[in-house]
């Protein structure tokens, strides 16, 4: 009895510590906390439970059999019920339900049920146990079910883990395992011992690992706001979706918080959002607060037409200084709002919506509410469409090759072509690479789509013989996350070789993007062009290129972007005059793109352009249209 009680006592002074800890911190109070709750809850009632049935057991004598009876009858329900609560906590953690395909779950709970029965029957049946004459306990027939029950609803959560070990870290894999195996050994122990009080502290250290490892508060919690972070949004948003219960979000962002970031240097911003994170906490304690990273804001609401009323509150308080220790900070900040509607189907659209919904409110006014609609959930479910048949295309080598004709300004005949990619499909209709090659940037398959671009495009070459039309090259685009692959050159060599093309057949052009790494981009382009492959600049004056770029970078061609050629013929000044004179007499050439009209063609010939491209002379055309073209 006294080492019974040593153990309960301190299994319950563990537990309290525990739950002090647990209960103080923020929390969502998901699905998943509430079954970690529930374990916590079991615990504790079956260390109660166990202590007191222990007692009358010691002292059998001085209480009748029913007494005695029913505190064992408790004690080993509750024994049981705990390990349910384990197993549940494990199928709510893994995203499981019990109507799922897992056949698994659904023997544990026939086993959990019948067995609860047997022992709240066993005052009738004796199957369990049974109190004899003198006070003390005898097992019954059934007794070592309570065994074989506990141990089925142990094997069952190493099961679910297995089944869903590639949606975790070996991390947590390992934190999700150990809990089990430990209680499996202890169950095993206490069968052989026949005490079941060492469970209590077995199943404490059990959960003192779930609790670190999936269940500490501070995982949920941003650092510098003390707001809920963006994997709680995830998982709360998701949940609310799930139950199809009604919500709005109201968002803002700082904007240019890269740019405020640098002005006002990290530390300060950071105290800055701390203060923003006390004023959401203190303004708004009956909504859940969350920063999602770079200066995004969430609140969520389960009441209705509350947007504007919270808009105006967070809107008054930016017009003040946020005041820190080192400095007065202001801030511009844009607002996204988001009501349930039918048309809303999963979290994930929810998301990733609000990811766009925030790149845009960076370009609106200050102060002003993007609100997501229909017509975002349309979009984002055609860029789903157009994913799916991105790579659909990628894998069967589906992706058309179109050429757009370069013509030289001075005999107006096509010497060169562009090579660009184009999707095709019954549903979406064309599609253009405005749409996916963003698409194909994000997802991780633009080097394969680059990759199937030079492959068709030395393909064509091979086939048609373009040098007898008079076609000198093609040009074919590189990704900017292709020129940072070192092993872009020996990728490039390997298709020409394939092909048998030579390199002078191909000119690479490379975005401004591609410029960020001037030096890793340097080493790539010199491999090449030892290789025998020339370079053009492409759409320059349409980002953050300067002329010292250009002067370090081996180009052989710049390509001017049609936003600056249009400018100027709307507004005409110096500045593509003087930018196609300085490239001309460093030995470039000079591409003019976006050309329209015939006025246009003749101006940008006068002014030094040495080739011409765009509508005026052709869109882009399927490659077998091109070749009809440069045959006339």
């Amino acid at each position: 009895m006294t080492a019974t009680l040593n153990y309960a006592i301190s299994s319950l002074i563990v537990l309290f510590v525990l739950t002090c800890f647990y209960s103080l911190r923020p929390k969502l109070y998901l699905k998943v906390n509430k079954a970690f709750i529930l374990l916590f809850v079991t615990e504790f009632l079956s260390i109660l439970v166990g202590l007191a049935s222990a007692y009358v057991n010691k002292y059998c004598s001085y209480y009748s059999p029913a007494v005695i009876c029913n505190y064992n009858i408790l004690y080993y329900a509750f024994f049981i019920l705990r390990t349910f609560a384990l197993l549940y906590f494990y199928s709510v953690l893994f995203e499981m339900s019990f109507s799922s395909w897992h056949k698994l779950l659904t023997i544990g709970m026939i086993l959990f049920v019948v067995t609860e029965f047997l022992i709240l029957t066993t005052a009738f049946t004796r199957l369990i146990f049974y109190v004899a004459p003198d006070g003390h306990i005898v097992h019954g027939d059934l007794y070592n079910i309570i065994f074989i029950t506990s141990e089925s609803l142990l094997i069952i959560c190493f099961c679910y883990i297995a089944s869903y070990r590639k949606k975790f870290t070996n991390y947590e894999l390992l934190s999700a395992y150990v809990p089990v195996f430990i209680v499996l050994f202890g169950m095993a122990y206490t069968f052989m011992i026949k005490n079941f009080q060492y469970m209590n502290f077995i199943f404490i250290i059990s959960i003192i690992i779930l609790l670190l490892a999936f269940e500490n508060p501070d995982f949920h919690i941003d650092a510098r706001t003390k707001l809920f972070n963006r994997v709680s949004f995830v998982k709360y948003i998701t949940e609310i979706i799930n139950k199809k219960s009604d919500f709005q979000i109201l968002g803002f962002v700082i904007k240019n918080y890269s740019e405020k970031r640098s002005i006002f240097c990290g530390n300060q911003v950071d105290s800055t959002l701390s203060e923003i994170g006390k004023f959401l906490s203190i303004e708004l304690p009956s909504f859940k607060c969350f920063y999602s990273r770079n200066g995004h804001f969430l609140i969520v609401s389960r009441k209705k037409e509350i947007l504007g009323e919270l808009k105006n509150i967070i809107e008054s308080r930016f017009k003040f200084p946020w005041i820190t220790d080192s400095a007065n900070a202001y801030f511009d900040i844009a607002f996204i709002g988001l009501t349930s509607a039918p048309y809303i189907k999963s979290a994930e659209s929810v998301i990733s919506c609000i990811k766009l919904a925030f790149e845009d409110a960076e370009l609106c006014t200050e102060g002003s509410l993007l609100t997501i609609d229909r017509k975002n959930f349309e979009v984002l479910e055609r860029r789903g469409k157009v994913t799916k048949h991105l790579n659909a295309a990628l894998k069967s080598d589906g992706i058309q090759l179109y050429l757009q004709p370069i013509i030289d300004a001075k005999s107006r005949r096509i010497v060169s072509a562009e090579a660009l990619a184009r999707l095709e499909d019954d549903e979406l209709g064309l599609i253009y690479p405005a749409e996916f090659i963003n698409i194909a940037e994000k997802t991780g398959v633009i080097e394969d789509l680059g990759e199937q671009m030079l492959a068709k495009t030395f393909d064509f070459i091979k086939k048609n013989e373009i040098g007898k039309y008079g076609i000198k090259w093609i040009n074919v685009n590189l990704s900017p996350v292709q020129c940072q692959n070192f092993e872009l050159p020996s990728k490039i060599s390997e298709i020409a070789s394939r092909f048998s093309v030579p390199a002078q057949s191909i000119h690479l052009e490379i975005t401004e993007e591609s410029m960020i790494d001037t030096n890793v981009l340097n080493r790539q382009m010199q491999l090449l062009i030892s290789h025998g492959y020339d370079f053009s600049l492409d759409d320059y004056g349409s980002g953050f290129s300067n002329i010292m770029r250009v002067k370090h970078l081996p180009f052989n061609n710049i390509k001017i972007d049609m936003q600056i050629v249009w400018e100027h013929f709307k507004s005409p000044d110096t500045f593509l005059q003087s930018a196609i004179t300085l490239f001309t007499e460093r030995g470039l050439t000079v591409t003019a793109e976006g050309v329209e009209t015939k006025e246009m063609a003749d101006a940008l010939e006068a002014m030094g352009c040495t080739y011409l491209q765009g509508y005026y002379f052709s869109k882009p055309v399927p490659a077998q249209k091109f070749l009809e073209l440069i045959s006339k």
